[in-house]
């Protein structure tokens, strides 16, 4: 399965949602995000996150892939569930530990950027 018929599948299952409640347009389309990296794109080991989103995830699991394991675990259980709740949880832990590792996110008007504090 493609990346792109999997966002499909996962998008006819959970609607037109970031799984990180992330701002869906033009600048921030909807991603597949492979929760288990090294497998194929399926509904199971997939996740809906926005470009941004997906590049906040990225810089996490590059720096503190436990958190990212666990925020994976979240989209699973999120996919059970669909609680809303447990996304807002996970937005605020991926946003938590992009500001420890010496991020901040600007808002340019048209879309947001990842900034290194100096």
């Amino acid at each position: 399965m493609s990346n792109k018929v999997a966002r499909e599948e996962l998008t006819k299952l959970y609607g037109y949602r970031c799984f990180l409640l992330g701002v869906l347009n033009e600048h921030n389309p909807l991603t597949y995000h492979h929760i288990e990296p090294k497998k194929r794109a399926t509904v199971k080991n997939g996740a809906l996150l926005a470009r941004f989103e997906h590049n906040l995830f990225n810089k996490v699991q590059e720096h503190k892939p436990r958190i990212a394991d666990d925020v994976n675990c979240g989209f699973q259980e999120y996919k059970k569930t669909k609680s809303i709740l447990l996304l807002a949880e996970l937005r605020n832990e991926i946003i938590e530990e992009i500001y420890s590792l010496g991020y901040e996110i600007e808002d340019t008007g048209k879309l947001l950027v990842l900034k290194r504090v100096a």
